[in-house]
C-alpha cells in the first residue's frame, strides 16, 4: 500500500486517525477534502500547509493513488455512515 510505503502513517496514524499529523478520517479539514485540494497538499503545493516538502516528489499516478486508497475510502464510508451531529 502506498500510505504505508511513503510513511504517511508515520504522522496519520496507521488507519489515518490521526497522529503528530492531522486525522484523514474525520470531516474536520484545514483546507477543502475535494480531489484537487488533496493532490495540492500530497504535493506541497499550498504555502499554509505543513506536508513534508518531499512528498513534492511522489509520482502524480501515486498521488491520486493515494487519495482512493482504503484509507481515504475508510473516510468517505465513516462520513456515510456516521455524519456530524449538527
Amino acid at each position: 500500500r502506498l500510505y504505508q510505503s511513503y510513511g504517511c502513517p508515520g504522522c496519520h496514524g496507521l488507519m489515518g486517525g490521526g497522529g503528530m499529523g492531522k486525522p484523514i478520517l474525520d470531516d474536520q479539514w484545514i483546507f477543502a477534502s475535494d480531489d484537487e485540494t488533496l493532490y495540492k497538499l500530497i504535493k506541497g503545493q499550498i504555502p499554509q500547509e505543513t506536508m513534508p516538502k518531499t512528498f513534492a516528489n511522489i509520482p502524480d499516478e501515486h498521488v491520486w493513488k493515494l487519495q482512493t486508497d482504503g484509507t481515504w475510502k475508510l473516510r468517505t464510508v465513516r462520513m456515510d455512515t456516521h455524519p456530524a451531529a449538527p
